[in-house]
C-alpha cells in the first residue's frame, strides 16, 4: 500500500489538473502541506511546476485551451452569416430566398512560445476554399515574421475582418483593386506601434489559380499612421 506521503502529493496533482482556473486555491493547498510537513520540499516544488504548466481552459475571448506555462495554445473559431431576403412585388416578380453568406470554422493558437498560427476553411456554397493558412514568427520583436497563405497588407478594409464590417458589403472601392487584396501565398515582414504599422511582402498567386507555365508573383506594402489616437 502506498504511503501518506505519497499519496496526498498525487492527490495534489489530479486536483491541480482538473481545476486550472483554481490557481490561487491550489498554490494555497500546495504551501499548506509543504509547511505542515506532509509533502517535502522537493514534492512542493514538483506540483508547483506541474500544476503552473497543466492547461486551462479560457471562455472570456471565444472558446481556448493554453498550457499554463504559454508554450501552447489552441483557439476555435466559427463565422456564420446568412442573407435573407423577401420582397412585396409590385407589378415586379422579385425572387425571395435565403443565402449562406459564409460558412468558415478556424483553429488558431500559438506553439513552441513563439511561433502563432491560423487556419481557416469556408464552406459556403459556391465559395468553399482555404482562406488563411500561415504561421508567424514573433521572437524578434517589434518585427513579425509572417509565411503562409493571408491577406496581403494592401487597404484597411480590405484587411478588416469580414465580422467587423458595418454593412454587408464593403464599399465600392474594395471591389475595384479586390483582385489584388485576395489571399495569397508569401512571405511579409510587419511591425507596429500604439498608433502606427508597417508591412510588406512578396506573394504569388492565389492557390486555386492554375498556370499553364510560370506563375505570377508581386509585392504588396501598406504603411499607416494614426496623428490623434484615444485608447
Amino acid at each position: 500500500m502506498p504511503s501518506k506521503s505519497r499519496v496526498l502529493p498525487l492527490i495534489v496533482a489530479a486536483f491541480c489538473a482538473v481545476q486550472p482556473v483554481a490557481s490561487c486555491a491550489a498554490d494555497e493547498l500546495l504551501e499548506t502541506l509543504a509547511q505542515k510537513g506532509v509533502i517535502s520540499m522537493e514534492d512542493y516544488e514538483k506540483l508547483k511546476a506541474q500544476r503552473k504548466a497543466a492547461p486551462a481552459v479560457v471562455t472570456g475571448d471565444g472558446f481556448r485551451i493554453a498550457s499554463g506555462d504559454g508554450g501552447w495554445s489552441v483557439q476555435v473559431g466559427a463565422l456564420q452569416q446568412l442573407d435573407l431576403a423577401a420582397y412585396k412585388d409590385d407589378g415586379i416578380d422579385l425572387a425571395d430566398g435565403t443565402e449562406m453568406r459564409r460558412s468558415r470554422l478556424s483553429l488558431g493558437g500559438t506553439f513552441l512560445k513563439d511561433w502563432q498560427y491560423r487556419v481557416e476553411y469556408e464552406f459556403a456554397t459556391g465559395s468553399s476554399a482555404l482562406t488563411d493558412a500561415y504561421v508567424t514568427y514573433t521572437a524578434i520583436k517589434p518585427v513579425l515574421v509572417t509565411l503562409g497563405q493571408f491577406k496581403p497588407p494592401f487597404g484597411m478594409e480590405a484587411l478588416s475582418q469580414d465580422k467587423s464590417a458595418t454593412f454587408m458589403e464593403r464599399a465600392l472601392p474594395f471591389y475595384l483593386v479586390s483582385p489584388v487584396v485576395v489571399r495569397a501565398p508569401g512571405a511579409m515582414l510587419s511591425t507596429s506601434g500604439i498608433n502606427w504599422s508597417v508591412a510588406g511582402g512578396v506573394f504569388g498567386e492565389p492557390i486555386g489559380n492554375a498556370q499553364s507555365g510560370d506563375e505570377g508573383y508581386g509585392a504588396a506594402a501598406r504603411a499607416s499612421f494614426a496623428p490623434l489616437f484615444t485608447g
